[in-house]
């Protein structure tokens, strides 16, 4: 044993030294020590006693995964302080951006300044690392803490009393950032430091990449909309209520100027980028569309999977063009791969020099970001996926490469403990930092690549348990130790550190080589010298260190060492000549609809089993027995921003969007004559088609028969760039090897001269409306950019005119009224829709999920019939599951729901009621309704659309596309600028558009006149410009008010590229000082520093300053001067993080921060001030008289003229009184009604001196708690 102990320390600790030579970029944070807490807990006997124990916390660290992206709120915070470090091949560190100064500063003292550098990234000469910096104040999250981890024969209870924010809260001695943006710095190694992206309040701007090509260009990810919304969030997965912030791909020259957006698909969030040796993004990206939401049912039928967990592999080509699914997109989730494991948020890339794409594969929130990291080649073709979903042996292998591999096999990525380490407890393997053996395997991620030299791929070793989630005793029962109570088979931060604790105690008492010194997840970073890891103890320590967590490394070498090539392929956009310079719009384009491979894997679904198909396989065929025939065209549609994190408020149906139809294509293509023109086969009628749509507005299809139906829809978001032609061979052909296209787009007819494309945003949006005699389409055509399918204009008039006399409120079963479907309930205000105690006619169709509304459910059948397909008997209720979103409505589905159904007379979905005894059955004929044919088709296109209502359901959130072009002359002036422009949902404002010539910060004269309504408009210049650094600004806006605002330097519109001044060799560097402490109504004055040797007599600075969150922007400082003064009065007591930004002539920007703590005073005169004390928080029964004593200090006044209160009773009441003169405390009370409910209210006390010279204020919580009713006993008296 003793020799194992000394092998397994030999290879971390010897090995280390002779991968030192690989130089690193990371980031370093504190881990959080050993944590002494304690509190009267209740044993079972009843005896109360104080029990105290020193908890092992590093495992609540948190770390910027895809559950905490930006820490921008209080609930999703991660760790902090974080430096930014680099390591030289000599194993010599520098802090590249010292954050633990700034947090040292302030002692940690929650409120106070600090920052997080995160996501290092290395140019292609390996000279320059770039990195985000996250900027906010100190936070500690609060939790409850069960009285059983305090003491192992305590009964369950939660400190309510004692806990300091009330419900038994109380904060963790985590530190973790409360961020208020985040910005994008460089360092040179060797050299300076400086800003790219200067530091907004509001605005993150986090994990950049170098784009390759000679322009230079940096992307990066960012939460900037770029126009007149001030948030854009994400959709809201129905029956949820989150809206997240969208994170998009933008890019930027490298001075930060020319911003544009990549990603305009983004609906979602797309995070940590990187660029692949072949040239392309790749991203992980939140696919939360449609119905992938309801993939898998958490075992709650009806209900979504764990929607965080739904980060996936894309990519697109650097301009933003392209997107396309790379791994994961069709993937079952929770299936275990043929590599070994299952696939949750698929995250943090690396590339091996082989070219095999490694990632983080773990499960979101309460994983620390480790898991495990699977590798996979890159399919052979752009466009490829993977293998074949009906020819994988393993359902969870489909359209995934083949070929793939766990780096090590013994890592988890499932949401647990770590996996016991092998040879435990016999065998201990040991690591340096610890005196004990590890229990615990651990678990991987953050992977990086390095020169194949050095070994195959860097990562993060997690050691420890690594999870908040406790489902294993196994290492208690290994070393004959008892389990404590609360410690296993459960979750939560107290369960973790019960059990973590607990563990080492045992291991102390066990011995034989171990010891408490173990750690709860402590990172570190490694290399893999082989691959797979056949054992922990088979990697090499990089860097690791005890007291902190090191992580996100990259290799800071030049690209070619690792790739052999000095920098990826550089992609060029893909145009179209068909578009002319300046045009808003894109192509999308298809060689066939009927070409397709949408039939899920296992049926649509599978009737006969109990599979769920619908959603969590890669098809999204609706019904099944559909042949070419049934295909006549696409439809395209286009979903809006939501603006609030209150969208659920706003929105109502299935998508959690505004979804608007821009427009039906027919695309059973004819020649002139009327008959079917055919593909190059000679066997398949041509379905191919050409569209010109809207540029940069997220769009998605649906495959749709001629009365407009769906048959198929794609579930995710793309978008075109102007200019772009994006073409396929069909519906999901070509994603696999073994299923290619039948034909080319250029060889369809499409493709052919002699074909008109459709063009879609021209203020017409057409509707499929069926075919005529000849089988020629027929267009519902509707004024506008957009339409929005909505239950108060489209569905509601058909309801109440068509059904509402048999389907009432005011209705029976002898009436009519069917089982409980009343279709005339719709209450004044739509956001009523849904409430569920109001049961509205909207809310029974599209949420009645648990069938609650209904006379009659739907019931389980009791032979062996799959009645799991649609429904799900749950906790007593009968839970309809998914696609079923009520026994009326299939989402996305109209041809198969029961409304649509009973409207039309038939069953639509190909099937009879006799086919399957498994399925919904249509019924007994229905009366006639005399609906008609264009009535029926609004109701399809509403269920297809996602059966959308809500108060804010057609209101316009999508800010206008502008492009923007020039023309220049033979001396490379530009002539003219050319402003493309279009909006889909209300329309241009043509007199809104003002294009200027910048000046500093200030726009010059309107240049432009009227904006067109769906084209371009040409610019004459009267003097052409040379300057390629003269700023040129553009803004459009729509009817509706939102606007977009582009700004881009001349040198770039002309494809100069970055034309800016070289970087600063003597850059602003600005000094704001260390934190200090005021009086509550005093002014804080402070000069402010700076040096900036080479702009020291030119055009002088401006300055900006974030006071706590609010700001006070363009302060102008001198020429000459060398510092600048800064002022603020502070009425209210508390603590101010304060952030001075300091930008020169030549855009060189430079911040500090600090903290004022401000005391609460009385004025700043008084030098014995009044101070009382109101205790803290209190408990009252309801029915009693709350009482409690106030004590009082005044020095100078105890013999005056005595005090005034007042009392504020949570706004509900105010007494006042007096205090006579030497008293030191006086008494208030309040009788406390029985309000049948345990309340809250905040309590403040306000003491004023008669002379009027000092008051103070005091507050604290009052709970009054609920008596329970006691019953009474009624009726006669017995003997």
């Amino acid at each position: 044993m003793l020799a194992r102990l000394f092998i397994a320390f030999f290879m971390l600790l010897v090995a280390s030294e002779a991968f030192s030579a690989v130089p690193i970029a990371f980031s370093r944070c504190p881990a959080t020590p050993e944590w002494t807490d304690g509190r009267n807990v209740t044993l079972s006997d009843d005896s109360v006693v104080y029990a105290e124990r020193t908890f092992k916390v590093d495992v609540l660290d948190r770390f910027n995964e895809v559950n905490f992206p930006l820490s921008n709120d209080i609930g999703l915070t991660f760790i902090t302080p974080c430096d930014l470090i680099y390591r030289d091949a000599a194993g010599v560190e520098t802090v590249i951006e010292d954050c633990s100064s700034t947090f040292n500063a302030g002692s940690g003292v929650e409120g106070t300044a600090t920052c997080t550098a995160l996501d290092p990234h290395v140019s292609f000469d390996g000279t320059t690392i770039y990195y985000a910096v996250h900027h906010g104040t100190v936070y500690y999250r609060r939790e409850k803490f069960d009285d059983r981890i305090y003491h192992p024969d305590a009964k369950q209870g939660i400190d309510e009393e004692g806990s300091e924010f009330g419900f038994g809260f109380k904060p963790i001695p985590n530190p973790s950032i409360w961020s208020q943006g985040a910005h994008i710095k460089k360092h040179v190694v060797g050299g300076a430091t400086s800003t790219i992206t200067p530091y907004t309040p509001g605005i993150w701007d986090v994990s950049p990449f170098l784009i390759p090509g000679p322009d230079g260009r940096i992307g990066f990810v960012s939460t900037r909309s770029g126009t007149s919304l001030t948030n854009v969030t994400s959709n809201v997965i129905q029956h949820t209520q989150a809206s997240e912030p969208v994170m998009a791909i933008w890019s930027m020259s490298a001075s930060g100027k020319d911003m544009e957006l990549l990603s305009a698909h983004a609906r979602t969030q797309e995070q940590h980028p990187i660029v692949l040796k072949d040239g392309r993004v790749a991203y992980s990206s939140w696919q939360t569309g449609m119905g992938i939401p309801f993939s898998k049912t958490q075992g709650t039928p009806g209900g979504s999977n764990t929607v965080i967990n739904l980060f996936k592999i894309w990519t697109q080509f650097p301009d933003g063009s392209r997107n396309f699914p790379l791994i994961g997109q069709h993937t079952p989730q929770a299936a275990v791969t043929s590599a070994g494991k299952d696939f949750n948020a698929l995250h943090f890339f690396a590339q091996r020099p082989n070219e095999d794409i490694c990632f983080a594969d773990y499960y979101r929130g309460g994983n620390n970001g480790l898991g495990v990291i699977p590798c996979y080649p890159l399919p052979g073709n752009f466009g490829e996926e993977g293998e074949d979903p009906h020819v994988v042996l393993n359902e969870a292998d489909q359209y995934l490469p083949k070929f793939g591999y766990d780096v090590a096999p013994w890592a988890t990525t499932h949401d647990d403990t770590s996996t016991v380490m092998y040879g435990f407890p016999n065998t201990p393997v040991t690591h340096p930092n610890y005196t004990s053996g590890l229990p615990y395997s651990g678990k991987v991620g953050w992977p990086f690549a390095i020169p194949a030299g050095d070994g195959e791929l860097g990562l993060v070793w997690g050691k420890g348990a690594c999870s908040v989630v406790g489902n294993s005793d196994t290492p208690f029962t290994a070393i004959g130790a008892t389990p404590p109570q609360f410690s296993v088979n459960n979750n939560g931060y107290d369960l973790t550190i019960n059990h973590i604790t607990s563990l080492g105690e045992a291991l102390q008492a066990y011995g034989n080589g171990y010891t408490s010194d173990i750690p709860g997840c402590n990172l570190g970073i490694y290399i893999a010298t082989s691959i797979p890891v056949t054992n922990p103890d088979d990697l090499v320590m990089l860097v690791d260190t005890k007291g902190n967590h090191e992580f996100g490394a990259r290799a800071v070498v030049p690209y070619t060492n690792i790739y052999g090539v000095s920098e990826p392929a550089v992609l060029d956009p893909i145009k179209s000549p068909d578009l002319p310079k300046g045009a808003p719009f894109g192509f999308v384009g298809a060689a066939s609809i009927t070409d397709r491979e949408i039939e899920p894997a296992g049926g649509v679904p599978s009737l006969a089993t109990v599979d769920l198909h619908a959603f969590n396989l890669q098809g999204t065929q609706t019904i099944e027995g559909i042949t070419d025939d049934d295909f006549c065209g696409v439809r395209f549609v286009q979903m809006h921003h939501n603006d609030s994190a209150n969208s659920f408020d706003e929105i109502f149906g299935t998508t959690g969007e505004r979804v608007a139809i821009i427009g039906d294509l027919y695309t059973r293509n004819k020649d002139g004559l009327g008959d079917p023109i055919m593909e190059t086969d000679g066997i398949h009628e041509d379905t191919s088609f050409l569209v010109e749509i809207p540029a940069n507005v997220p769009y998605t299809m649906m495959a749709i028969d001629c009365e407009g139906r769906n048959l198929a829809v794609d579930q995710t978001w793309q978008h075109v760039k102007p200019g772009e032609i994006k073409t396929c061979g069909g519906c999901h052909v070509g994603h696999s090897p073994q299923n290619p296209p039948r034909n080319t787009f250029a060889a369809s007819h499409a493709a052919d001269p002699s074909y008109t494309p459709f063009q879609l945003g021209r203020g017409t949006v057409p509707l499929l409306a069926g075919t005529d005699g000849n089988g020629d389409p027929v267009y519902n055509n509707i004024s506008g950019y957009g339409v929005v399918v909505n239950y108060d204009q489209h569905i509601k008039p058909i309801l109440l005119s068509r059904c509402a006399s048999c389907h009432s409120i005011n209705g029976d079963s002898t009436s009519g009224r069917e089982k409980g479907l009343v279709l005339d309930h719709n209450p004044v205000d739509p956001a009523d829709y849904i409430d569920s105690t109001i049961q509205s006619t909207y809310w029974r169709l599209v949420y009645d999920r648990n069938q609650a509304a209904l006379d009659e459910k739907e019931e389980p059948p009791t032979d062996n019939r799959p009645w799991q397909i649609y429904k799900h008997s749950y906790d007593g209720d009968t839970r309809l599951n998914r696609p079923f979103i009520s026994k009326y409505i299939v989402a996305f589905n109209s041809r198969r729901s029961l409304l649509y159904w009973k409207a039309k007379g038939e069953r639509t979905d190909n099937n009879t009621d006799g086919e399957y005894s498994g399925d919904l059955d249509y019924g007994a004929a229905h009366p006639a309704t005399g609906i008609t044919d264009e009535e029926l088709r609004w109701i399809a296109r509403w269920i297809d659309t996602g059966a959308q209502a809500g108060p804010g359901a057609t209101d316009d959130k999508m800010p206008p596309t502008i492009h923007v072009d020039v023309t220049k002359n033979v001396s490379d002036e530009i002539t003219h600028i050319i402003i493309g422009t279009v909006d889909l949902g209300s329309g241009i404002d043509p007199n809104s558009l003002n294009v200027c010539l910048m000046s500093g910060a200030s726009c010059g004269a309107n240049l432009a006149g009227p904006a067109s309504m769906n084209g371009i408009t040409s610019i004459t210049l009267g003097t052409p410009i040379s300057d390629p650094n003269q700023v040129i600004r553009a803004t459009v806006s729509d009817v509706a008010t939102n606007s977009r605002t582009v700004e881009f330097t001349a040198g770039y519109l002309m494809g100069l590229g970055d034309t800016s001044p070289p970087p600063d060799p003597d850059p602003v560097s600005i000094s704001v000082g260390g934190n200090e402490t005021i009086t509550e109504g005093d002014t804080f004055s402070r000069t402010i520093t700076f040096t900036d040797g080479e702009d020291a007599g030119s055009d002088g600075w401006t300055v900006d300053i974030d006071w706590c969150g609010t700001p006070e922007n363009g302060v102008s400082v001198a020429a000459g001067q060398s510092s600048f003064g800064i002022s603020r009065l502070f009425n209210t007591a508390g603590s101010c993080a304060v952030t001075v930004t300091i930008t020169d002539d030549v855009g060189d920007t430079d911040n500090d921060t600090f903290t004022i703590t401000i005391d609460p005073a009385g004025g700043g005169g008084d030098p014995d001030p009044l101070s009382i004390d109101a205790g803290g928080r209190a408990f009252v029964y309801e029915g009693n008289t709350f009482q409690r004593v106030v004590t009082l200090t005044d020095g100078e006044d105890t013999n005056g003229d005595g005090w005034t209160y007042s009392v504020d009773w949570g706004g509900v009441e105010t007494t006042n009184g007096t205090i006579p003169a030497g008293s030191s405390s006086f008494t208030i009370s309040r009788f406390m009604a029985d309000g049948n409910k345990t309340s809250r209210m905040d309590v403040a006390v306000t003491v004023v001196d008669v002379a009027g010279v000092d008051e103070s204020t005091d507050t604290f919580t009052l709970i009054t708690r609920d008596v329970p009713r006691k019953g009474t006993i009624t009726g006669a008296a017995t003997a």
